[in-house]
């Protein structure tokens, strides 16, 4: 509703905003792609934080 009002009242915001992700030596600028590598960047993290968080309790001396 906002938009349009604002739209009528000649109150327009210029959404120029781009995104853009280098992995590597590639420039990613499609929003789809880069939320998907980002998704990916940091579901991995916490799955190896993870594992790191359990393999350190399972091997943990039980007598220190």
């Amino acid at each position: 509703m906002w938009q349009l009002i604002n739209k009528q009242i000649g109150k327009t915001q210029v959404d120029d905003k781009k995104f853009e992700l280098r992995v590597g030596k590639n420039l990613i600028t499609n929003p789809s792609k880069i939320t998907e590598i980002l998704n990916k960047h940091f579901t991995d993290i916490m799955t190896e934080g993870i594992k790191n968080l359990t393999q350190g309790i399972i091997t943990r001396d039980p007598e220190k």
